[in-house]
C-alpha cells in the first residue's frame, strides 16, 4: 500500500483523500487530487488469488490461429499471469505461435502494468496507453483493430476481425468490453485472477496507515473514493466508513454509489467517468456544495 503527500492547497481547503483500491497503475489518481491541493493515499480492500482454472484457456488463446488481434491489459495482476502463459508456450517449444504472437499488438492500461511483463518471450513490446484506466484504453484497442467506431461493422477492408484477447480479472469494469461491442469487434475475455476481500484486521492495519494521525478530525476533512460494490462491503464490514463530520465518500460509478446507500451510507459525489480526472471533478463538485 502506498501514501503520496502533496501540501495542502494554501487556503487550507485541502481533503486527505483515500482510494480504496490498489495504486493505479502511474498513480493517475494521486496526481489528480494533487493538482487541486489534495493529499492522498491508496488503500486496497481486496486481496489478489490467481485463478489456477482459468490457465488453461489463456494457453489456448495465446496459441490460437489465427492469433488474437490484439491484447488488453488492464491490470499488473493480469500481466504478471500474462507472463507466465507465455514463458510456458515458449517452454513448449511452440515456435510458430510465438512468432504469431510477436506480430500481436499489445496494449496495456500503464506504463507499470507494461513493465510487468517483464520482457516475456512470444510477445512485441507493449504499449502503455498512460491514461490510468481502462476507458483510456479502449479506444486504442479498438482503433488497433482497424476499425472505425460507430460503424458496427467489426471489419477492417471487409475481413473478419478476429477477436481482442482481453486477460483480466473477475468482476472487471465494463468500458473496455463496452467499447468492443459498440465498435462490432469481437472480445475474448479470459478472467485470470480473482480478488476477495481482505480481512478485517488487515484492512484496519491499512485504514491506520492511509488516514495518517488526524486526518479524520474537524481540522482536516478527509475522502474516501470507492471503486467496486465488493470494496463498499469490505470497507464497511471492517467499520472503515462511519459518518463523520469531515468525511465524503465518493463512487467511481453508479452500481458503486447503489452500494454505498445499499450499506446505509451516503455518496456525496459519482465520477462522471471512472478515470482519474473525473473522481477529480466529483471531488471538487463535492466540495463546492459543502
Amino acid at each position: 500500500m502506498s501514501t503520496v503527500a502533496h501540501p495542502s492547497a494554501p487556503d487550507g481547503t485541502g481533503v486527505h483523500v483515500i482510494f480504496f483500491r490498489d495504486d493505479d497503475d502511474d498513480l493517475a489518481y494521486a496526481a489528480a487530487v494533487a493538482a487541486a491541493g489534495h493529499t492522498s493515499a491508496y488503500l486496497p480492500v481486496l486481496d489478489v488469488a490467481p485463478l489456477a482454472a482459468a490457465l488453461p484457456a489463456l494457453d489456448a488463446a495465446l496459441s490460437r490461429t489465427p492469433p488474437p488481434r490484439c491484447i488488453a491489459l488492464t491490470s499488473r495482476h493480469a500481466a504478471a499471469i500474462l507472463r507466465e502463459a507465455c514463458l510456458r508456450l515458449h517452454a513448449g517449444h511452440g515456435a510458430a505461435a510465438c512468432a504469431a504472437l510477436r506480430g500481436t499488438p499489445l496494449l496495456a492500461v500503464g506504463g507499470r502494468t507494461a513493465r510487468a511483463l517483464g520482457g516475456a518471450p512470444c510477445l512485441g513490446a507493449a504499449v502503455g496507453c498512460g491514461s490510468g484506466s481502462a476507458a483510456g484504453l479502449a479506444p486504442l484497442v479498438v482503433a488497433s483493430c482497424g476499425v472505425v467506431v460507430g460503424d458496427g461493422g467489426g471489419s477492417n477492408g471487409g475481413g473478419a476481425v478476429a477477436p481482442v484477447l482481453f486477460v483480466c480479472g473477475e468482476g472487471r469494469l465494463e468500458a473496455l468490453p463496452a467499447a468492443m461491442r459498440a465498435a462490432g469487434v469481437p472480445l475474448l475475455e479470459v478472467a485470470v485472477y480473482r480478488s476477495a476481500a481482505a480481512p478485517e484486521e488487515a484492512l484496519r492495519e491499512r485504514w491506520g496507515r492511509a488516514a495518517g494521525e488526524g486526518a479524520l478530525t474537524a481540522r482536516r476533512r478527509c475522502c474516501c473514493v470507492l471503486f467496486s460494490p465488493s470494496g463498499v462491503a469490505a470497507a464497511a464490514g471492517a467499520g472503515l466508513l462511519r459518518p463523520a463530520p469531515g468525511l465524503l465518500l465518493l463512487a467511481i460509478g453508479a452500481t458503486t454509489a447503489a452500494a454505498l446507500r445499499a450499506a446505509g451510507l451516503p455518496c456525496h459525489g459519482v465520477a462522471a467517468t471512472p478515470t482519474a480526472e473525473g473522481v477529480a471533478g466529483a471531488l471538487g463538485a463535492a466540495l463546492a456544495a459543502r
